[in-house]
């Protein structure tokens, strides 16, 4: 008699399929240690000026967690959506951001939903090599060089959806309920090592009020109403939050994202070029 090795999912009672699709959602990545340890990426600069780059992951560890169901067939897409859509709101989707100097590299940790029934992003915000007095945090009248990869992400995300790779527009784009940008430092920079103990904490903490006070810039011109309802900023025991729908949206909205590198909105001549 002839044995299979194959396991036969669509043989299981349908309570055991789902308890399996349920742990394969929910299952989070690891981030990488540093953009060194990043794995294959393709860059996609957010800006001419600097070099500003986003370099996004490339292939199936850049999909949300789901989509190796939906693609499987028919009936377990359907029963895949099923579980996404039933529970979906009361999860939260995690995106590592290591950040480098002016570049940016995201990592989906768990991403367990559709885009349009999406409530809470949170987004852990590693910066590597990153301290004040550099130009990445404005001073010279400009925005500060680090906003331009990150808004360049968030804009991909809403308009664009999570698989980075996907380019074109989404029939129905996320609005997310919250927004929430955990901050840590990893390692120790340079200019780290020219600060006392008693000098770094200050230090960071003024590094957590310019991007609070930047996103809160952002948000106070109306450029992600509809969008986001909700964005928070954390350091250590420091947090800012607020809501974005109290404002109204500003006549100078293009104007305003120009200064950051990129169009804001869907791009139909967005592209990309492969960095293995």
């Amino acid at each position: 008699m002839e044995t299979s090795d194959h396991f036969r999912l669509l043989s299981l009672p349908r309570e055991i399929r789902d308890a399996i699709y349920l742990a394969t959602i929910h299952t989070p990545r690891d981030p990488p240690d540093s953009p060194d340890e990043a794995g294959p990426r393709f860059k996609s600069g957010c800006a001419t000026m600097w070099n500003r780059t986003v370099y996004y992951p490339i292939g199936p560890s850049s999909w949300p967690s789901h989509v190796s169901l939906i693609l499987c067939n028919r009936q377990v897409r359907s029963e895949t959506l099923e579980i996404l859509n039933r529970e979906s709101s009361r999860l939260t989707c995690r995106l590592d951001c290591m950040q480098r100097s002016i570049d940016l590299w995201p990592t989906w940790i768990s991403y367990p939903g559709l885009p349009q029934t999406i409530d809470h992003l949170e987004m852990n915000l590693r910066l590597f090599n990153v301290y004040r007095g550099t130009g990445l945090f404005g001073g010279d009248g400009g925005p500060g060089l680090i906003f331009a990869p990150l808004f360049a992400l968030l804009n991909r995300f809403i308009h664009h959806g999570p698989q980075f790779m996907y380019t074109g527009p989404l029939r129905h784009p996320p609005r997310l309920e919250t927004l929430m940008i955990n901050i840590s430092y990893e390692g120790r920079t340079k200019f780290d090592h020219e600060l006392s103990d008693h000098e770094r904490t200050p230090h960071r903490l003024n590094i957590f009020r310019v991007i609070a006070g930047m996103l809160y810039r952002v948000a106070g011109k109306g450029l992600l109403v509809g969008k986001i309802q909700r964005i928070g900023v954390r350091w250590e025991d420091h947090e800012s939050v607020f809501e974005t729908g109290t404002f109204e949206p500003s006549e100078e909205v293009d104007e305003e994202w120009n200064q950051y590198g990129f169009h804001w909105g869907c791009d139909p001549s967005l592209t990309s070029s492969l960095n293995t």
